[in-house]
């Protein structure tokens, strides 16, 4: 897992770097429902071991040059849907997980996601298609950061 882990984050480090440095260098005209599948079932694999499906979408999606509101409009119900089916599947597996220290810290952290996604609403909105996408390469590079430090400890 570590080296899978580090692997992702490294692939998102460069990737973001070469589109941040040459944004219109990298583009792909791949679409429709097999590529989608394709990258829904990659995004699906890469969470399930990192968890951060949305790095694939988001990639693919920017690869292709989908403009911010089609990339959060695929993006946001994606990641919904997967954690939805990753909860579930917990509940069914280790249902020992959702208990009384478990909803606590649910709802301690609450407060923080709701002001974290306002916060993250406003940004959107102010945000021009070129900013949104320095933004959005800018926090997968940070999350390859992340990845790879998790990786190495």
């Amino acid at each position: 897992m570590r080296l899978f882990g580090g692997g992702l984050g490294l692939f998102l480090i460069i990737y973001s770097a070469l589109v941040l440095f040459k944004p219109d260098g990298l583009r792909i005209r791949l679409s429709g429902w097999k590529p989608a599948m394709a990258v829904g079932a990659a995004g699906g694999i890469v969470g399930g071991f990192s968890a951060f499906p949305g790095s694939i979408p988001v990639v693919y999606l920017g690869l292709r040059g989908v403009s911010k509101t089609e990339t959060r409009n695929i993006t946001q119900p994606y990641i919904l849907a997967l954690q939805l089916i990753s909860l579930g599947i917990l509940a069914l597996t280790r249902p020992s997980i959702f208990n009384t220290q478990f909803w606590l810290l649910w709802a301690l952290t609450l407060p923080a996601v709701l002001l974290g996604t306002s916060t993250g609403l406003t940004l959107y909105r102010r945000f021009s298609e070129v900013n949104f996408r320095r933004a959005v390469l800018m926090l997968l590079m940070v999350s390859g950061v992340s990845l790879i430090a998790k990786a190495l400890i």
